[in-house]
């Protein structure tokens, strides 16, 4: 049989609010990747937090409350695509 080429569906989502102060969430499209995994990281480039198994249509929350006001990188990571996304928080 030919190898049938499937074309991977692109990581698209959203991050809303940026800049936040303690809660942003992210919202995958529906026409995104399966099985995506993120990655919050800190200025310094410091792991803060993974988000295993992401999935289309969905909206996750990541928490900042604990964290300084600064900028952070999500990463979002499928099998063969990566993408950064910066978000920034804000001293309330």
């Amino acid at each position: 049989g030919t190898a049938v080429n499937r074309v991977n569906p692109p990581i698209k989502f959203k991050i809303l609010p940026n800049p936040s102060t303690d809660y942003a969430h992210f919202y995958f499209d529906p026409t995104s990747a399966n099985n995506v995994k993120g990655e919050l990281y800190d200025a310094e480039g410091k792991l803060l937090r993974t988000y295993p198994y992401l999935q289309p249509s969905i909206t996750y929350t990541i928490d900042l409350s604990e964290y300084p006001a600064g900028t952070y990188m999500l990463r979002l990571q499928s099998a063969n695509q990566s993408t950064v996304q910066k978000l920034v928080k804000l001293n309330k």
